[in-house]
Protein backbone atom coordinates (compact mmCIF):
# COMPACT_ATOMS: atom_id res chain seq x y z
CA UNK A 1 0.00 0.00 0.00
CA UNK A 2 1.20 3.56 -1.00
CA UNK A 3 1.64 6.32 1.70
CA UNK A 4 -0.97 7.89 0.02
CA UNK A 5 -3.32 5.50 0.63
CA UNK A 6 -2.11 5.10 3.78
CA UNK A 7 -2.78 8.43 4.53
CA UNK A 8 -6.29 7.97 3.07
CA UNK A 9 -7.23 5.38 5.37
CA UNK A 10 -6.01 7.18 8.53
CA UNK A 11 -7.91 10.54 7.18
CA UNK A 12 -11.41 8.28 6.96
CA UNK A 13 -10.26 6.73 10.36
CA UNK A 14 -10.48 10.57 11.86
CA UNK A 15 -13.37 11.21 10.18
CA UNK A 16 -15.18 7.66 11.01
CA UNK A 17 -14.36 8.73 14.88
CA UNK A 18 -15.44 12.41 14.32
CA UNK A 19 -18.60 11.18 13.10
CA UNK A 20 -19.26 8.72 16.44
CA UNK A 21 -17.90 11.72 18.61
CA UNK A 22 -20.08 14.13 17.35
CA UNK A 23 -23.01 11.26 17.68
CA UNK A 24 -21.95 10.73 21.69
CA UNK A 25 -22.12 14.57 21.93
CA UNK A 26 -25.47 14.93 20.91
CA UNK A 27 -26.41 12.49 23.15
CA UNK A 28 -24.81 13.80 26.60
CA UNK A 29 -26.12 17.05 25.28
CA UNK A 30 -29.09 18.76 27.76
CA UNK A 31 -29.66 21.76 25.32
CA UNK A 32 -31.54 20.23 22.10
CA UNK A 33 -30.94 22.65 20.17
CA UNK A 34 -27.17 22.04 20.65
CA UNK A 35 -27.61 18.57 20.33
CA UNK A 36 -28.82 19.02 16.73
CA UNK A 37 -25.89 21.25 16.04
CA UNK A 38 -23.53 18.09 17.47
CA UNK A 39 -26.26 15.54 15.03
CA UNK A 40 -25.44 17.88 11.93
CA UNK A 41 -21.75 17.86 12.75
CA UNK A 42 -21.83 13.99 12.26
CA UNK A 43 -23.18 13.92 9.59
CA UNK A 44 -20.72 16.43 7.92
CA UNK A 45 -18.11 13.86 9.76
CA UNK A 46 -19.67 11.35 7.56
CA UNK A 47 -19.57 12.93 4.15
CA UNK A 48 -16.11 12.94 4.78
CA UNK A 49 -15.42 10.07 5.19
CA UNK A 50 -16.88 9.10 2.00
CA UNK A 51 -14.84 11.23 0.34
CA UNK A 52 -11.94 8.96 1.35
CA UNK A 53 -13.44 6.07 1.07
CA UNK A 54 -13.79 7.06 -2.52
CA UNK A 55 -10.60 7.71 -2.71
CA UNK A 56 -9.37 4.68 -1.33
CA UNK A 57 -11.66 2.21 -3.68
CA UNK A 58 -10.36 4.69 -6.79
CA UNK A 59 -6.90 3.60 -5.47
CA UNK A 60 -8.07 -0.33 -5.73
CA UNK A 61 -7.65 -0.32 -2.04
CA UNK A 62 -10.23 -2.03 0.12
CA UNK A 63 -11.72 -0.01 2.82
CA UNK A 64 -11.92 -1.36 6.17
CA UNK A 65 -15.44 -1.89 8.48
CA UNK A 66 -15.80 0.49 11.40
CA UNK A 67 -15.90 -1.62 13.74
CA UNK A 68 -15.37 0.82 17.14
CA UNK A 69 -14.34 4.38 17.93
CA UNK A 70 -10.56 5.00 18.79
CA UNK A 71 -10.14 4.98 23.08
CA UNK A 72 -9.49 8.77 22.19
CA UNK A 73 -13.25 8.49 20.92
CA UNK A 74 -14.28 7.04 23.22
CA UNK A 75 -12.97 8.82 26.41
CA UNK A 76 -14.26 11.65 25.25
CA UNK A 77 -17.74 10.43 24.74
CA UNK A 78 -17.37 9.47 28.78
CA UNK A 79 -15.94 12.18 29.88
CA UNK A 80 -18.99 14.01 27.99
CA UNK A 81 -21.37 11.64 29.96
CA UNK A 82 -19.89 12.24 32.90
CA UNK A 83 -19.42 15.58 33.51
CA UNK A 84 -20.93 17.34 30.85
CA UNK A 85 -20.24 18.16 26.86
CA UNK A 86 -18.66 21.49 28.06
CA UNK A 87 -15.44 19.51 29.64
CA UNK A 88 -14.43 18.02 26.14
CA UNK A 89 -14.56 20.84 24.09
CA UNK A 90 -11.59 22.33 23.80
CA UNK A 91 -10.17 18.71 22.95
CA UNK A 92 -12.80 19.01 20.28
CA UNK A 93 -11.47 22.33 18.98
CA UNK A 94 -8.44 21.46 18.92
CA UNK A 95 -8.64 17.92 16.98
CA UNK A 96 -11.04 19.68 14.67
CA UNK A 97 -8.41 22.54 14.12
CA UNK A 98 -5.40 19.70 13.58
CA UNK A 99 -7.66 18.21 10.91
CA UNK A 100 -8.11 21.80 9.18
CA UNK A 101 -4.27 22.10 8.87
CA UNK A 102 -4.01 18.37 7.90
CA UNK A 103 -6.14 19.11 5.16
CA UNK A 104 -5.11 22.77 4.09
CA UNK A 105 -1.70 20.97 3.52
CA UNK A 106 -3.24 17.79 1.94
CA UNK A 107 -4.84 20.32 -0.75
CA UNK A 108 -8.46 19.35 0.30
CA UNK A 109 -9.50 22.89 0.57
CA UNK A 110 -13.27 22.04 1.47
CA UNK A 111 -12.52 19.77 4.08
CA UNK A 112 -10.28 22.31 5.76
CA UNK A 113 -12.93 24.96 5.34
CA UNK A 114 -15.52 22.44 6.79
CA UNK A 115 -12.85 20.84 10.19
CA UNK A 116 -12.70 24.95 10.36
CA UNK A 117 -16.28 25.71 10.72
CA UNK A 118 -16.59 23.03 13.38
CA UNK A 119 -13.36 24.63 15.33
CA UNK A 120 -15.05 27.95 15.05
CA UNK A 121 -18.60 26.63 16.12
CA UNK A 122 -16.87 24.24 18.96
CA UNK A 123 -14.97 27.52 20.16
CA UNK A 124 -18.62 29.74 20.06
CA UNK A 125 -20.38 26.86 21.91
CA UNK A 126 -17.88 26.28 24.64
Amino acid sequence: MSDHSKRHLEHLQDERNGAALYRSLAEAEVNPKLAELYRRMAAVEDRHALVWEEKLKAAGVRVPAFRRPSLRTRTLAWLARRFGVGAVLPTVMTLEQADSQSYRSGNEARLAADEQSHARLIRHIS
